[in-house]
């Protein structure tokens, strides 16, 4: 005879064993719960966006400034660019008419004190570029102008003299950090020193960045370092 899956012979026994193996195989067919699978949900993932542009630097872009006009003293003249001499103080410039840029400084128009110096007189005793900055007041307007034609302009607030060898507190605030955007104007005063070979005191005319419409750029737009 053929066994029936669950059966272990046939008669009473064999019959019962099948109906057993039945019952058996209802039981576990009944007993497995059906499974529905789902299909995997996909994220996509957003759209990459490009990176915001970051501003360019006015200044790496305007060059170094190249001229400086101060109308009220009738100053119109071309700025060099120097360091410091072997004695650790600003360099001067060649020119008697030129003014010269302490270029390891802050530059006109940044956050910081930059500096700007000229000659007083010629070596004959005549005069020269800043031979009228002492008669700067504040109001007066000094204006800078870069390589590209950028221009920032200036405001006189005051001015001080100083021994030509003075150091400590007065250094840092001609040519230190600042939080706004200043332009210090130095030329000598004071007494002729023959021993020295230079003038016994300088004068500092200081000057800050306007505000408002105070930097004029080549594409005529204009800026403010508020």
């Amino acid at each position: 005879p053929t066994l029936q899956p669950g059966t272990t012979g046939t008669g009473a026994d064999g019959r019962a064993a099948t109906a057993a193996g039945r019952a058996s195989r209802r039981f576990v067919q009944g007993s497995v719960p059906r499974v529905t699978v789902q299909p995997p949900t996909i994220t996509v993932p957003p759209t990459p966006t490009a990176p915001p542009t970051s501003t360019p630097d006015p200044f790496t872009i305007a060059g170094r400034p190249i001229h400086l006009e101060v109308p009220a003293i009738g100053v119109d003249a071309y700025i060099e660019q120097v360091g410091l001499t072997s004695e650790n103080a600003m360099d001067t410039p060649r020119g008697w008419n030129n003014v010269a840029w302490y270029g390891r400084g802050y530059r006109p128009g940044e956050k910081g004190n930059a500096v700007i110096a000229g000659h007083l007189d010629t070596s004959s005793g005549g005069p020269a570029v800043f031979w009228s900055l002492h008669q700067l007041t504040p109001g007066d307007e000094v204006i800078v102008t870069y390589e590209n034609g950028d221009q920032y302009r200036f405001v006189v607030t005051g001015s001080e003299y100083y021994l030509y060898d003075a150091q400590g507190p007065i250094i840092d605030r001609i040519f230190g950090e600042s939080l706004t955007p200043d332009l210090n104007l130095i030329t000598c005063d004071g007494a002729w020193d023959r021993g020295q070979a230079t003038y016994s005191h300088r004068l500092v005319v200081f000057t800050t960045l306007l505000s408002e419409d105070s930097v004029r750029l080549r594409n005529g737009d204009s800026t403010s370092y508020d």
